[in-house]
């Protein structure tokens, strides 16, 4: 799903790739996924003007998803 959300142009870090293609790993009994560092600072969504955005991208977020 964040490998499809990366084509349509949204901002996330999809998983690393393991030498074998693999995006989770087990290791010492457990499921592990590396995830790379996006530089940029936290949004107060609190803030009543950020209401509209936070909904407009939920939106088109939707939009973008539907065909995944």
């Amino acid at each position: 799903m964040l490998r499809h959300a990366l084509e349509k142009g949204w901002p996330v870090a999809p998983a690393l790739q393991a030498n074998d293609g693999r995006t989770v790993v087990e290791a010492a009994g457990w499921l592990w996924a590396l995830f790379p560092f996006l530089p940029g600072e936290p949004v107060d969504y609190k803030a009543l003007p950020m209401k509209g955005v936070k909904g407009r991208l939920l939106a088109r977020f939707h939009s973008d998803m539907a065909d995944f």
